[in-house]
């Protein structure tokens, strides 16, 4: 019985020490950081003073000593990649686990995904038709009409002589009407007087219907501009007889 009122207060304090808490210290599972950026790793404990502890080499612990707050590491990674950092505390003689984190420098997190679908191009609104020439298509059936042999040459030497006629009008030279009509008519004598006769026709008619027949008229700017462009339009119409 003495043995046993000895060994109790023993039991009790072995008891009791195995029960209470010892030191303790955590740290957050991972930080990351950029290649050469000073990186805070943050403790928690109740202890006052942290020890740390860079497990590789490629990761640089800035010294304990340097810094106010033992709490807080401050690590610089110079390339990339995944490094630990060991902390423990302690607390007399007694040593708290030792705590780990992993510095991750310079990784990429997970990528943005697949590019998202590029939206619908609507189809371009079709082209609407050129609206109808009545001059155009009334030349065309003259043409068509026309039994004259080589038509196609006669039609292309007209459409020449009409190109040259638009710069015609413009020459201060040509000062009345007489004088433009005269000096086309020069031009054309190179032309066989019965070739496409029936196209002809269609191409004096509209001459007759656009400029003035008066042959001592003036050529003022107004009416140089209106002969210049009725020619270079006859000269286009030929051009696309078929």
């Amino acid at each position: 019985m003495r043995w046993a009122f000895l060994l109790a207060p023993l039991l009790m304090a072995s008891s009791s020490g195995l029960c209470a808490a010892g030191p303790a210290v955590s740290l957050p599972p991972t930080v990351a950081g950029e290649p050469g950026d000073f990186v805070v790793v943050k403790a928690e404990t109740t202890s006052p003073v942290v020890q740390w502890f860079s497990i590789d080499k490629e990761l640089r612990l800035f010294p304990i000593e340097m810094l106010r707050d033992t709490k807080a590491a401050v690590v610089i990674g110079r390339t990339p990649g995944r490094f630990r950092l060991l902390a423990w505390v302690a607390e007399g003689n007694i040593p708290s686990p030792a705590a780990v984190c992993v510095v991750v420098i310079g990784e990429p997190g997970p990528g943005p995904g697949p590019p998202p679908l590029p939206l619908p191009v609507p189809p371009e609104p079709p082209i609407p038709p050129e609206p109808s020439d009545p001059f155009r298509n009334v030349l065309q059936a003259a043409f068509s009409a026309d039994t004259t042999p080589d038509k196609g040459n006669s039609k292309g030497l007209l459409a020449v002589l009409f190109r040259q006629a638009a710069t015609t009008a413009k020459d201060p030279a040509v000062v009345t009407v007489g004088d433009l009509f005269t000096t086309i008519k020069k031009a054309s004598q190179s032309l066989v007087t019965d070739a496409v006769p029936k196209t002809r026709a269609v191409l004096n008619a509209e001459i007759a219907r656009t400029l003035p027949a008066q042959a001592n008229l003036p050529l003022d700017a107004d009416l140089r501009r209106r002969a210049s462009d009725l020619f270079a339009r006859l000269a286009v119409a030929l051009e696309g007889l078929r």
